[in-house]
């Protein structure tokens, strides 16, 4: 039995109007460096999270994966997602855990793509190997109401499964999980169908797919947040067209504002993820977001 949930719609018409703001704003304008710098100390009670990465720096990695690790530690990331520290063997991933843990970082999960519930073994395996709490599902794409209700079904027995191996399932989300296609109306939109009819099943939010599939980052994590552990930290450069990606904090997402909204909630990471380069290198792109994000007040160690 599930308790009927507020719609997202009235939930979002109502967020502003009815309930007061989770997080103090700050400024109203559009989300960009100058101008988003937060008054919170470092040590504050709720900034308990962490900052990591994903992809962004690939060949990097390929080409020195501890000289780039080194230095990702050094600008203050603290976790890296992914399965970038499994050797060849098992006595291989567990001293390159134990590398990554002198670095001072750790890994935030390990992947189970396109809901293959076949796939999970394997992935709790490398999971527990790497030292990662969740296992994350990158992708799905429900073109029916039944093809919607067999994978919100799936979902929830796979997180089942997730925690029963003493870990966490998370939902990876694109754009379009948040454009309305389902109901008699096709009102209803995929993430939301999901965050009601699941019950175990926990989310990654991407702010930056959030965003472009036409839905507000901060208002989902409002309704939502007690269920996104992990949150993707993506800038847009512009809405123009799919695939403009930005460092974090000067393009059109609100990444300030859905951090703050999100650790108001009790999301456990932060992660930092740039699909392709902008006008900067991969590098220059992982230096320029964590510096963003700490003189916005807004990385939990050394703001």
């Amino acid at each position: 039995m599930f308790l009927s949930p507020i719609p997202a719609v009235l939930f979002e018409s109502l967020c502003d109007d009815v309930h007061p703001p989770l997080i103090r704003p700050v400024y109203s304008g559009p989300p960009h460096f100058v101008g988003c710098h937060r008054d919170f100390h470092p040590q504050n009670s709720w900034m308990n999270y962490k900052v990591g990465f994903i992809g962004m720096i690939k060949e990097e990695l390929e080409q020195d994966l501890w000289g780039t690790l080194e230095k990702m530690a050094k600008l203050g990331y603290q976790g890296v997602e992914g399965e970038v520290i499994v050797g060849e063997t098992a006595q291989a991933t567990k001293e390159n855990r134990k590398r990554l843990e002198d670095l001072g970082m750790s890994c935030v999960a390990a992947r189970c793509s396109h809901y293959k519930e076949e796939e999970l073994p394997q992935a709790f395996e490398t999971a527990h190997a790497i030292g990662a709490p969740f296992v994350a599902d990158y992708w799905a794409g429900p073109e029916t109401q039944e093809e919607l209700d067999q994978l919100a079904e799936q979902l929830d027995r796979m997180a089942g499964k997730a925690e029963e191996a003493g870990l966490r399932l998370i939902y990876h989300n694109h754009e379009h999980e948040f454009q309305p296609k389902f109901g008699k109306k096709n009102h209803i939109r995929t993430f939301d169908y999901l965050y009601d009819n699941t019950e175990k099943l926990q989310f990654e939010l991407d702010i930056a797919w959030c965003h472009f599939g036409g839905a507000d980052p901060v208002t989902v994590i409002r309704r939502c947040g007690d269920r996104i552990p992990v949150l993707h930290v993506k800038d847009l450069a512009d809405d123009g067209g799919r695939g403009y990606f930005a460092a974090v904090g000067v393009g059109v997402v609100d990444c300030f504002g859905a951090m703050e909204a999100a650790a108001a909630r009790g999301t456990e990471w932060m992660v930092v993820e740039q699909d392709r380069p902008g006008r900067l290198s991969p590098m220059e792109s992982a230096t320029a977001s964590i510096l963003n994000i700490r003189e916005a007040g807004l990385h939990p160690v050394g703001s």
